[in-house]
């Protein structure tokens, strides 16, 4: 019998074995990926899950909160939305008093509409409402496609990009309500936030005026001279020839029909 060197032997038995060897090692690979695939898919699958869980359980949270202030429509699925931009929505009656982080309750079949404030848990303003008429005004101030319940609860109302804020003057064009452009710059800045405005200059006027005025000097921010002219119940008026305007963007003049209680 012809004996084979040792070396022969473990060569042609490496030689054998390699195959296998690679084999059992991509299944292994295999298995392993599969393994950790599964588990992330599970995971993700769970997150999801309780994703939706919690933004239903926020959604009827919150209907719970408003149904112990107000009767609320049976049998019905509300959308709910919530207000981002507050000034793009104000020209509108049922957004009048609106202000950003309040909740929209919209109760298509009961043709109802309900804005809640939830930082004082108040409701702001209930009406009945032409829907269609409320989503149509609605989209024009970009309202995102509101989803349903079992996918997201919530939409954003007045999403309008701003990139800096408008430079306001203040001018008090009367003699008998005194200390006015300062009432209604901390009304405003009340209203408004940093990002949207700012109160460049507190002034009075040199002639009585009768009207209240807005005037938007640079033609910068249609929406937002609009939004003022409804807020403070005043007249749009054009850029005067010839005047010595202040340097911002839109200025304000207090005249003698305005209301002190618009700033309540």
């Amino acid at each position: 019998m012809i004996k084979l060197p040792l070396f022969k032997i473990n060569s042609m038995l490496i030689k054998k074995l390699t195959p296998i060897i690679a084999i059992l090692l991509f299944l292994g690979i295999a298995g392993f990926l599969g393994y950790n695939y599964y588990n992330t898919q599970k995971q993700l699958s769970e997150y999801k899950e309780h994703s939706d869980v919690q933004a239903i359980k926020e959604k009827y949270d919150l209907i719970k909160k408003i149904g112990k202030i107000t009767l609320l429509p049976e049998n019905e699925e509300p959308t709910i939305a919530t207000v981002k931009d507050a000034y793009t929505l104000k020209e509108q009656k049922f957004f009048y008093r609106a202000e950003n982080g309040d909740k929209v309750i919209i109760y298509a079949q009961s043709s109802r509409a309900i804005l809640y404030r939830p930082s004082i848990n108040k409701i702001i303003e209930s009406a009945p409402v032409n829907i269609r008429d409320l989503q149509g005004s609605v989209a024009t101030a970009q309202l995102a496609q509101a989803e349903n319940t079992k996918q997201s609860t919530e939409s954003v109302l007045g999403t309008e990009e701003q990139k800096e804020p408008a430079k306001i003057a203040v001018y008090n064009g009367t003699k008998t309500m005194q200390g006015m452009a300062s009432k209604v710059s901390n009304f405003l800045q009340s209203k408004y936030d940093e990002k949207e405005i700012e109160i460049k200059e507190l002034s009075n006027t040199d002639e009585l005026f009768e009207d209240t005025v807005v005037i938007n000097i640079t033609k910068k921010y249609d929406n937002l001279t609009k939004n003022l002219v409804s807020l403070l119940a005043a007249k749009e008026e054009q850029i005067p020839e010839d005047d010595d305007l202040p340097d911002v963007d839109i200025l304000i003049i207090i005249g003698a029909d305005f209301s002190p209680d618009i700033l309540k």
